[in-house]
């Protein structure tokens, strides 16, 4: 995911407030989203800081992991990255209730049904093995509901 931001730069040579934000899975989609309502100009950034001199439009790559830690602490939950080894990140969750149960996030990697890969660990040290029944890719709309169902819910042959 790309973020990208637009800020004023003032006389002073610092960066002002960001007066627009926008996230696209491309650079020019972003860019683009960012001026949807107004062209990009000195005097329509004036508006808003009378001493801009120019503007500055700041792009960051988010990674599906670290996009998944935002939308779960945005929804009161204690994600985290975690690195695994090998160069691997994934977002990490560990659930409150049910003993040793661990769930990471990943990227689906071009997956039509969501950019999320849940997978749901009976415990951090048996990585290979995830319940099926409780793991899969998923939107982001769907992620909450997905990690919660994955802290919370038994799996068949589980107490």
């Amino acid at each position: 995911m790309v973020c990208a931001e637009l800020r004023p730069l003032l006389e002073d040579s610092s960066k002002g407030e960001v007066i627009a934000d926008a996230r696209s899975d491309n650079v020019r989609a972003a860019v683009a989203a960012l001026f949807e309502d107004q062209p990009p100009s000195i005097e329509w950034l004036a508006q808003f800081q009378p001493e801009v001199v120019g503007i500055i439009i700041e792009l960051r790559l988010e990674t599906a992991e670290a996009r998944a830690v935002r939308i779960l602490r945005a929804n009161g939950m204690d994600a985290r990255l975690h690195h695994t080894g090998g160069g691997i990140w994934v977002a990490e969750i560990r659930s409150q209730r049910i003993p040793d149960r661990v769930v990471w996030i990943t990227d689906s990697e071009g997956d039509e049904q969501g950019p999320f890969l849940v997978g749901v660990y009976p415990s951090a040290d048996v990585e290979g093995e995830a319940i099926d029944s409780l793991s899969g890719v998923c939107s982001e709309v769907g992620l909450v509901a997905k990690v919660r169902g994955g802290l919370e819910s038994h799996s068949e042959g589980e107490q």
